[in-house]
């Protein structure tokens, strides 16, 4: 016997799985018990020559005798397949099942069966698929909220919570010791409270009418197999049929049930299962670091965290000199006594956060939910205001509130064996978010009064958005289109920009900034001995340190980027030179009548940023960085020439560049763009196929709701700023707009697109556009920041080149 056979490990134990082949007339027993005799879990596929019908053979040779007198000395399993995987050339009525799996050990559910021909042999192949081993996952549980009875949760939070823990001047440690008390009973109230079930598959029950045909069938089967008789095969196949199509029918009668059980006035049930049909669920395959490939769950945990414990450090390329007059200047301010401090929360500040917060978001390290907040009775309010005026006297972040629990999700398109293309995911305890809310929102209080973050940051802002940061860039553009200059961007690339933030350099500006002294001070214990681990499934990570960066996940942590990188230097003389921000998204645009021009500015802009770069340990990815010409006349083609470098290396250019979601081309038609979401709206209507098609039976003003949500915001995202395309690209998403609208209301392709928009009660695309950008230009005239002010304040009718203002003009 011929036989290859590699070992896999999973989940901490190891198959040995052989593919063998036995010539035909050979006696195969001895051969078996080397082969069995590798490992304890052993699985053996392959040709085995054997025939019998015990496996569905069509009659008997010696080595399937053989084989089948080692089967009854032996503990293992035959499994094969019901179909002829051998089909000899010269005698094709002699099909035969030669090829099959023996599973020694192996008692997970399953099943083997023949794929398509192959035309190089007469040979089916044959697919065995097993269930792997029940992960810890897999038992999860989950608490039931909606059967919760609440009035046992209060009553136990009355009898177990000791309100007394914070009375008098209470030190660090006892600020530490009173969270975790809080934490404690709050999760034994909730299992006191709350049923914990494991989550449970409904399994559709098969009619009666069809259980009768598949025990007919089986009967059958039976037969044919010990007589070989040849007028039982149409029978079978008849039944086969008559099965198939019955279970079909049952599955789509019991679906369309369900869609007509959806209502408009309560619309969990419907976003569960649109959820369900658009989400992916995701396993990480064996990941390869340093060469080496790693296949359990917890040691791709631990490589998880490895690769996150090395990125969450501060770049090393740094001043030196600055570096420690930094330090000095932030050691000489902490050092220096506190004449205030932060204003005081209340019960009722808190309640009324906790009141808005989302109930179903995920809980963080402490597993405490929003939902378990929600339901918290006014004496616990109490403490913990308490509890969060104590803390914010010391200038004190409670250690078990900066502790995350990361998950990791794969970047789309990319190598995901590769653990550096995961994006993780941070998820912080419920009660430090609340804190944090306090500490915001008196933080924005003065950075407002200070006038402190500058126009040109768009993001995390309130009132502020991309489509404000894309229509600024894009009105820039189109006002040198319509004065004869280009317009050369130069988009930067940031690489890990929140997770490499120096902490020391965070606190040096909020010092340069003027913040009230007593903020400095708490944010410098926020930042300080932060940890996170990894979890994947139900397998953990142990503590890392985070040694840099502001908090992923935090409410702190976005308005504290802004304050960092709010100082990057801006170039007052020359208004042709225009810096825009949007949080890590940095653009530099410059325009001219000559791309000579154009250029040695963008260099000369680059030179004046490269040192604050450096200071403030900011790494620019230069292979990332992108450089575009914007220009009606002139072309792309002579642009390599023109050199720009950053820290001495070359950037790239290009004809089209996407920005904040949407792909800027070079003469902003915007093409490229409307095909790209298109693409992607067509494709989330495929995932929802199985409520939008001409057979649904779901609610029509349900399913508009749906189509709104999840298609029409794909397609009119930041529409403000490009919705002025020519109409010959506008109508291709018009075109998308009625067959969705036919779907949904079952009209024949000849109806009358005004009959379609009567019926359902929707607008044209182009109207829609006009709307959200007539809105956004109206809220404009009211913001805070000057540069929003002035969206729009132009007439564009006299315009040689259209304008983002133009649509409101169509």
């Amino acid at each position: 016997m011929e036989a290859t056979a590699i070992q896999l490990n999973i989940n901490k134990e190891s198959i040995v799985l052989i593919s063998v082949y036995n010539p035909p007339g050979k006696i195969i027993e001895r051969d078996l018990d080397l082969l069995i005799a590798t490992g304890h879990k052993v699985i053996l596929a392959g040709d085995f020559n054997a025939k019998h019908v015990t496996w569905r053979a069509r009659q008997n040779n010696a080595a399937g005798q053989s084989l089948l007198n080692h089967y009854y000395k032996n503990n293992y399993i035959i499994s094969a397949p019901s179909q002829p995987t051998h089909f000899p050339d010269r005698n094709p009525a002699g099909a035969e099942i030669l090829d099959f799996a023996i599973l020694s050990n192996v008692l997970s559910r399953h099943s083997v069966r023949t794929l398509g021909s192959l035309s190089t042999s007469d040979h089916n192949p044959v697919l065995l698929t097993i269930r792997g081993p029940v992960e810890p996952d897999e038992i999860k549980q989950n608490f039931i909220y909606r059967e919760a009875n609440w009035e046992l949760f209060q009553n136990y939070l009355v009898n177990n919570l000791n309100t007394q823990c914070l009375e008098g001047n209470c030190s660090k440690s006892e600020i530490d010791v009173a969270v975790k008390h809080l934490t404690d009973i709050l999760n034994r109230a909730t299992l006191y409270a709350v049923p914990l079930r494991r989550k449970t598959f409904k399994s559709m029950q098969i009619a009666a009418s069809t259980r009768v045909l598949i025990q007919k069938r089986n009967r059958l089967r039976t037969q044919w197999q010990r007589t070989r008789d040849i007028t039982l095969r149409p029978l079978i196949n008849s039944l086969k049929e008559q099965i198939d199509s019955a279970i079909k029918e049952q599955l789509s009668n019991t679906w369309q049930k369900t869609l007509q059980g959806l209502d408009t006035n309560n619309m969990r049930d419907t976003w569960r299962i649109t959820k369900s049909l658009t989400n992916t669920n995701f396993n990480i395959p064996p990941l390869t670091i340093n060469g080496k490939t790693v296949t359990e769950t917890q040691e791709k945990v631990n490589v998880f965290a490895d690769t996150l414990e090395q990125i969450f450090t501060t770049n090393l390329d740094a001043d030196r000199t600055f570096t420690v007059s930094t330090e000095q200047v932030v050691n000489d301010f902490l050092a220096q006594p506190l004449t205030d401090r932060m204003r005081a929360t209340n019960h009722s500040e808190i309640a009324w956060i906790v009141r808005h917060l989302k109930s179903r978001k995920a809980a963080g390290p402490d597993g405490i939910q929003n939902i378990i907040l929600q339901h918290l009775p006014r004496f616990v309010f109490k403490f913990i205001a308490k509890l969060f005026n104590r803390s914010l006297a010391l200038n004190y972040f409670p250690t078990q509130w900066k502790e995350a629990k990361i998950i990791m999700l794969p970047k789309p398109g990319k190598d995901h064996t590769s653990p550096l293309n995961y994006r993780p995911i941070s998820l912080l305890n419920s009660l430090g978010k609340l804190l944090e809310k306090i500490i915001l929102k008196r933080l924005n209080f003065e950075l407002r009064k200070l006038q402190a973050i500058r126009n040109d940051q768009y993001g995390f802002k309130r009132g502020h958005s991309t489509t404000h940061a894309l229509l600024r860039n894009v009105e820039r553009i189109t006002h040198g289109f319509n004065n004869n200059k280009a317009t050369v961007t130069l988009f930067l690339d940031i690489e890990r920009a929140f997770d490499k933030v120096w902490n020391t350099g965070m606190i040096a500006k909020l010092i340069s900034a003027k913040i009230p002294p007593h903020f400095i001070h708490i944010i410098h214990n926020y930042l300080q001995n932060r940890c996170f681990f990894v979890m994947h499934k139900n397998y953990y990570s142990n503590l890392r340190p985070i040694q840099a960066g502001v908090p992923q996940g935090s409410l702190l942590g976005p308005t504290l980027f802004n304050i960092y990188i709010n100082d990057i230097p801006s170039i007052e003389n020359d208004s042709n030179i225009a810096i825009s921000v949007y949080a890590d998204d940095t653009n530099i645009s410059v325009r001219s009548g000559s791309i000579d021009i154009a250029v040695r500015k963008l260099n000369s802009a680059i030179r004046l940023l490269e040192p604050w770069f450096r200071k403030w340990r900011i790494h620019i990815n230069a292979k990332k960085c992108r450089i575009t010409l914007f220009s009606k006349r002139l072309r792309h083609q002579g642009c390599s020439k023109h050199q720009v470098k950053i820290f001495n290396k070359t950037i790239s250019w290009t004809k089209e560049t996407k920005y904040l979601g949407v792909t800027l081309d070079s003469k902003l038609t915007y093409r490229t763009h409307i095909s790209c979401i298109l693409r992607k709206a067509n494709y989330r209507l495929r995932q929802l196929y199985p409520i939008l098609n001409k057979s649904s039976t779901i609610d029509i003003n349900l399913a508009l709701v749906i189509y709104k949500s999840l298609l029409r915001s794909i397609l009119s995202y930041a529409s403000p700023a490009w919705g002025y395309a020519a109409n010959t690209h506008i109508n291709k998403l018009q075109t998308f707009q009625n067959k969705v609208l036919r779907i949904i209301t079952k009209l024949p392709r000849v109806t009358p697109i005004t009959t379609l928009h009567e019926q359902t009660g929707m607008s044209s695309i182009k109207s829609h556009f006009k709307r959200l950008a007539r809105t956004l230009y109206q809220k404009s005239v009211t913001s805070e920041n000057s540069q929003i002010q002035t969206l729009g304040h132009y007439v564009p009718t006299g315009d040689k080149h259209l304008r983002p203002l133009s649509l409101l003009a169509r």
